[in-house]
C-alpha cells in the first residue's frame, strides 16, 4: 500500500461522482463486491441454499423470491463433499428449478481434486493466489464452508484465523466480486467463532429448524435475515422453506413467516412452549403473543386454560 497516494475528497466531489449502475446476479442480495454469509447448525440446508443461489446466479434464474438481472460467472469452492455427492446435489437442483441452464457459467473446486483431498485454505495466504488466479474471470465467489477451508495454528483464536481470510476476501471485494460464505453456527445459534467476521457484510442469513418439526419431514427451515446493509421490506422478510423430493429432482416451496402466524403461534402453545418462549421464537413482542393466542381461543378450544397460565414473569423476563 501506498499511502502516499491517498488523499480525501470534498463533500462534492463524492456527491458528483458518477458510480456505475448495480448489476444484481440476485437482486438484491448478490452484486458487484457484495459479502454475505449464510450460516446453520449441520443438516439444515446452507449447502442446498447456496447451491441453489449459485445456479441462480449463474443461470440468470429465480431462487425462491429473488431474481437474477444479469447471469454471474460462479465458482463453487467446495471444502467438504467431494465431486460424488456434489453431483447428485446438482443434479437433482438442475433438474427441478426453473433455470436457463449454463452449464459454463457454473464452475467447482472439489477437494477430490486435490492430493489426499487436501483442498487450498483460505486461511493460508500462501493459498491467496491461487483463489485469485482462480476468481479473476468470475462474479461470484461461494466457498463452502468456512470451517473445512480454514485452519488454526496451535492455540491461535479464530478472529486471527479470520484476519488471515479477510486478506484474501478484500481482495476479491477490491475485484468487485459477490462473495458467498457457507458457516456453521454455534451451540447458541450465531454464527460459530469471532463476531468480527460480521462487521464487512451486507448480509447475514440464518437457517433454522421450525420450533415444531419432526425429523421425517426432511429439509424443512426458516430463513431469517440477522444482519440487513441498505434495504428493507419484503425482500428481506423472513421465509419458511421446504425443500421436497421427487422422482423429478428438487422443489422448493417457500412463504413468508407471517404468512401462517397465527396457526404457528396455536401449535406451539399446544406443545408446551411458554408465551415468552414463543416470543422469542417468532421475534415479536410478548403482547403480540398474548393477543394472537387470546384471539385463537375459540378456533383451538380443545388446548383448554392453557392460553392465559403464563403468570407475569413472562413480561418481566422479555422486558
Amino acid at each position: 500500500m501506498n499511502i502516499k497516494n491517498i488523499k480525501p475528497v470534498t463533500l462534492k466531489e463524492l456527491l458528483i461522482r458518477d458510480f456505475p449502475k448495480k448489476e444484481y446476479f440476485l437482486k438484491p442480495l448478490l452484486f458487484r463486491g457484495s459479502l454475505m454469509m449464510i450460516y446453520a447448525s449441520p443438516g439444515i440446508g446452507k449447502t442446498f441454499t447456496a447451491l441453489g443461489m449459485g445456479l441462480a446466479a449463474a443461470s440468470q434464474g429465480n431462487f425462491l423470491k429473488w431474481k437474477s438481472e444479469v447471469p454471474a460467472r460462479t465458482l463453487y469452492v467446495d471444502g467438504e463433499m467431494g465431486d460424488e455427492l456434489t453431483q447428485s446435489r446438482l443434479s437433482k437442483l438442475v433438474v427441478s428449478v426453473d433455470y436457463a441452464y449454463k452449464g459454463e457459467n457454473f464452475k467447482i473446486i472439489c477437494p477430490d481434486d486435490f492430493n489426499n483431498g487436501e483442498i487450498p485454505q483460505i486461511s493460508n495466504p500462501a493459498h491467496h493466489g491461487f483463489y485469485l488466479e482462480q476468481a479473476r474471470d468470475k462474479d461470484l465467489i461461494i466457498f463452502d464452508n468456512y470451517g473445512c477451508l480454514t485452519t488454526k495454528n496451535g492455540t491461535e483464536s479464530d478472529e486471527h484465523v479470520w484476519d488471515r481470510c479477510w486478506g484474501l476476501i478484500k481482495q476479491l471485494k477490491a475485484m468487485k466480486k459477490a462473495i458467498i460464505i457457507v458457516h456453521h453456527a454455534g451451540k447458541g445459534g450465531l454464527q460459530l467463532g469471532t463476531s468480527k467476521k460480521e462487521q464487512p457484510l451486507n448480509w447475514m442469513i440464518e437457517l433454522r429448524r421450525p420450533a415444531i418439526y419432526e425429523a421425517t419431514e426432511g429439509a424443512r427451515f426458516e430463513l431469517r435475515f440477522t444482519k440487513i446493509r441498505g434495504v428493507h421490506g419484503e425482500d428481506v422478510e423472513s421465509l419458511l422453506v421446504n425443500i421436497k423430493e421427487s422422482a423429478h429432482g428438487l422443489a422448493w416451496e417457500w412463504g413468508g413467516l407471517d404468512d401462517e402466524l397465527e396457526e404457528r403461534i396455536a401449535q406451539m402453545k399446544e406443545v408446551g412452549m411458554s408465551d415468552t418462549q414463543i416470543a422469542l421464537e417468532v421475534g415479536k413482542p410478548l403482547f403480540f403473543i398474548k393477543s394472537t393466542l387470546k384471539k385463537s381461543k375459540n378456533e383451538f378450544s380443545c388446548r383448554g386454560d392453557n392460553y392465559d397460565n403464563d403468570d407475569t414473569k413472562d413480561e418481566q423476563e422479555l422486558f
